[in-house]
């Protein structure tokens, strides 16, 4: 990281995960306000991973490692703890701005679809 970037900090982290969550809660909303039969196949499986990566940030408690000079997160979701070799997440701050575009874009699709 160069002198000139700002430094990221933990809090940084837990803010970006929180407007997720709440970007995840509105799209969900305004997918209770469509028919059920709006949502394709192609959608319902764009949906479940974007669910899966919902569900890791929500039921994780966030811990963070120093990688290549950056911050990351990693997200153990504790509702897998009795798995042997858990998976974690591995999050940088750049990937939260993406995973926004990605609901938007879903919601887009969403509405679009039943209108």
């Amino acid at each position: 990281m160069n002198s000139a970037s700002p430094t990221i900090t933990k809090d940084d982290f837990h803010r970006e995960r929180s407007r997720f969550i709440d970007a995840f809660a509105g799209l969900k909303e305004a997918m209770l306000r469509l028919p059920k039969a709006s949502v394709d196949k192609a959608l319902s499986d764009e949906l479940k991973i974007l669910k899966t990566i919902r569900n890791d940030l929500v039921h994780s408690q966030l811990r963070f490692v120093q990688l290549e000079g950056q911050l990351h997160a990693i997200a153990l979701n504790v509702q897998e703890s009795a798995c042997v070799a858990r998976q974690g997440r591995l999050l940088k701050m750049e990937d939260f701005p993406l995973l926004a575009s990605q609901i938007s874009e879903f919601r887009r699709k969403v509405t679009g679809a039943a209108g």
